[in-house]
Order: C-alpha cells, then sequence, then structure tokens
C-alpha cells in the first residue's frame, strides 16, 4: 500500500473514531458553589468584619437542623459564640504581617436561618494599609465547594470587590504594586501552562503543517494579536454571552482548525478562523485575568499589561517547541503526512469531548438552544472531516485507474 492509501486509510479511520465520540456524552453533576459574603471596613483607628456564612459551611459546628434544612431557632448561645471565635481565628486578619487581636467577636442567625451572621472587630492603629487575611477557610465538599466574596471599604477609597475560590489563601486587602505584579504573571503562568487547554491544540492545529516559517510566524502573530485584542475587550465580548458559550465557541474552532490541516484551505480563510479563535480564546484569558484583577488594587493597568505580556510571552514559547519538535519528527520519519493527519484528528477528538462538555453545562444553565446550536456547530465540523476524507480517498483511487486508462490509450 503506498504512503499516500495509507495516508487516507488513516485519515478515514480517525474521522470516524472522532465522529464517533460524540456518542459519549456524559452526565455531570452540578456544581453549586456555597457563597461566604464578607464585607471589611477600615477606618483611622478600628476595623469592622462582616461575615455571612452559609449553614452548609458549618457542618463541624454541630448545629441542629430542622426537616426543611434550616438551623433549629433553639440554638444556645454559646453555639453561635463558639462560631463567632472560630471564624475570627480562621481570618487571622494581619497588619504588615502581624496579628490582629479582635477585640470582639459575636454571632447570631441569619433572617432566612440558613446561614449565620459574624461580626468581629480589630483596633489598629496608624494608616489603615498592610492589611491582610485568610480567605476561603471552610471546609465544602467536590460538589458544594466554598468560594469567598469581599467587599473591602477603606475611609477615603472606593469599594474593592475580591472573590477567592479553591484553597484557603492570603490575600492583600490593599496590594502594592510588586504584588499586582506577582498575582497577575502567576495567573498568566497557569492559564497558559497548565494543563491541555484550547490554545494548545489549536497552536497544534497551526504548527502541524509544515509551512514557511514566513507564514508560520505570520499566523502565530495574527493569533497573538487576536488574544491580546481578546482579553483587552473580554468585558466587551461577554456582555449578555455566558463565558461557557465564549469557551465553546474556541473548542469549536479548534475542530475547524483540525478540519483545517486535512483539507488544506485558503490562506484567508485559515487567517480568519485564526482571528475567530484568537478572540474568543483571548476573552477567555480575560475572564481567568478579572478573577485576578481586585487582588491588584489601585494597579490595574500594571495587572493587565503584566497578564497579557506573560500570557502570549508563554504562548509563543509554546509554539516555538511545537514547531521544534515537528520539523524535528519529519527529519527522522518518512510518514510525517500521515502523523500529521492522525494528530489532527486525536485534536479534533479532544476537542470534540471539550465542546460536549460545556454544550452540557450550558444545558444545565438554562441556555439549551444556545448549547444545542454550538454543540451541533462542532457536530457538523466533525461530519465535514468524515465526508472530506471518503471524498478525498475515492478521488485517490479512482486517479491510478485514469491514469492507467490514459496510458493505454496512448
Amino acid at each position: 500500500m503506498s504512503i499516500a492509501r495509507r495516508r487516507h486509510v488513516v485519515l478515514v479511520a480517525t474521522s470516524i473514531v472522532a465522529i464517533a465520540s460524540c456518542a459519549t456524552l456524559r452526565a455531570h453533576e452540578v456544581i453549586v458553589e456555597q457563597i461566604v459574603r464578607i464585607t471589611v471596613a477600615a477606618e483611622t483607628s478600628r476595623l469592622d468584619v462582616h461575615a455571612n456564612i452559609p449553614a452548609s459551611l458549618l457542618n463541624d459546628a454541630g448545629l441542629a437542623r430542622m426537616d426543611d434544612g434550616r438551623i433549629d431557632a433553639t440554638i444556645s448561645p454559646d453555639a453561635l459564640q463558639a462560631i463567632a471565635v472560630d471564624v475570627a481565628r480562621n481570618l487571622d486578619m494581619r497588619k504588615d504581617g502581624v496579628a490582629l487581636p479582635a477585640t470582639k467577636a459575636t454571632a447570631q442567625l441569619g433572617a432566612d436561618r440558613q446561614s449565620v451572621n459574624v461580626d468581629v472587630a480589630y483596633a489598629i492603629s496608624g494608616s489603615v494599609t498592610g492589611l491582610s487575611a485568610r480567605l476561603n477557610a471552610f471546609q465544602g465538599t467536590a460538589l458544594r465547594p466554598p468560594r469567598t466574596d469581599v467587599t473591602y471599604r477603606a475611609a477615603s477609597n472606593a469599594p474593592q470587590q475580591l472573590t477567592v475560590t479553591g484553597k484557603p489563601s492570603r490575600v492583600s486587602l490593599d496590594p502594592g504594586a510588586a504584588s499586582a505584579f506577582r498575582q497577575s504573571a502567576g495567573s498568566a503562568f497557569d492559564q497558559v501552562l497548565n494543563g491541555a487547554g484550547d490554545h494548545l491544540l489549536f497552536l497544534l492545529c497551526l504548527l502541524l503543517p509544515l509551512r514557511p516559517a514566513r507564514e508560520s510566524a505570520r499566523l502565530i502573530g495574527i493569533l497573538l494579536a487576536a488574544q491580546a485584542a481578546g482579553i483587552a475587550l473580554s468585558p466587551v465580548l461577554t456582555i449578555g454571552v455566558p463565558l461557557i458559550a465564549v469557551q465553546m465557541i474556541a473548542s469549536s474552532a479548534v475542530v475547524a482548525a483540525a478540519l483545517a490541516v486535512i483539507v488544506g484551505p485558503a490562506s484567508r480563510a485559515l487567517a480568519g478562523l485564526v482571528i475567530l479563535f484568537g478572540l474568543s480564546n483571548g476573552a477567555d484569558f480575560g475572564a481567568a485575568f478579572g478573577l485576578v484583577r481586585p487582588f491588584a488594587g489601585a494597579h490595574g493597568l500594571l495587572a493587565l499589561m503584566t497578564f497579557t505580556v506573560t500570557a502570549l510571552g508563554a504562548e509563543s514559547w509554546l509554539a516555538a517547541v511545537i514547531l521544534a519538535t515537528r520539523r524535528w519528527l519529519d527529519h527522522i520519519t518518512v510518514s510525517g503526512g500521515i502523523l500529521t493527519v492522525a494528530a489532527a484528528a486525536l485534536v479534533a477528538h479532544v476537542a470534540m469531548h471539550r465542546v460536549l462538555d460545556r454544550g452540557h453545562v450550558l444545558e444545565q444553565a438554562g441556555t439549551l438552544a444556545a448549547g444545542h446550536a454550538l454543540t451541533l456547530l462542532a457536530v457538523a465540523w466533525t461530519g465535514v472531516m468524515l465526508t472530506v476524507a471518503i471524498a478525498r480517498f475515492a478521488r485517490d483511487r479512482r486517479a491510478p485507474d485514469s491514469r492507467r486508462v490514459a496510458s493505454a490509450a496512448s
């Protein structure tokens, strides 16, 4: 069997695998975050903290619950006081790295009896700078994880909003420039280098086919420019659109890019696809930046520039590694075409799973029509992959016969 014939056999087989992956949609449990709302008000000599904590995060307190899930109204004052003391201890409020002793800590049931309100007061001296707290220090479950939303009000400044998820972490309430730089750079590295994100799959699709160096550099430049625009315009691009829908568009573009590896579209069509992916993936990056932006305090512009430059620099490094690896593989194997097609189909398979998973999340969120529309879009692209593969395979089979007939006629 010739190399061309083997290439198309692999193409048909892997395309069938990709289309079959659409049937593997699995049910997912819905994750419901348990939100702790904290307000911190700082004045010249006093610091007041108010926290509203869901009862579901206070299981260790042994609160008696009614059949409807509400806390028993006969809870003892001692039990509430123990909760207040424990919350103050977990907050571990500090000023310039020194722990602040609480002058008062009280707790009472929320009006709905499904939460507890805790008030803690601290005495401070000097300026209201250098304040930090240990946030999100509550025990949840995999499907009911804690999330802490903080509003920080200083005497003369506008309120700052912070959101903390995941593991407990110490957060500065009035960060300096160095802290803003570290937070933003770290977030950008995590976004680009941790895990196989859509951007990595798309880079593989762009760099799997061997192109002239100038063409590869042009495509990467377009991608980085579109991503930079997507990061900057993320608040605009996601107005009225769930983030998961934007992520589905990026994953669908990856499926289309895998198709482009196989059929080799016109340069303009590929550039348009790169722009579409860059904007949607950049908006996803921008949403990640939005989570760390509040931790930059008054240094928002510095944080945005740091995040953007770091993310694009890390992605450029990834592109260089992928391109060098691809050229090395081309030198050591004679089956580069087959490897390229097989890798493209594998990328399409992974991207299809991402589209389907995100479509399921959209459906659970109530946006059924959007979830179905975007999922069908990606499934259609995979169907096109299979159709093109079969057509090219049939065409190449007829070509030798045509050549033999022409040779006999002559």
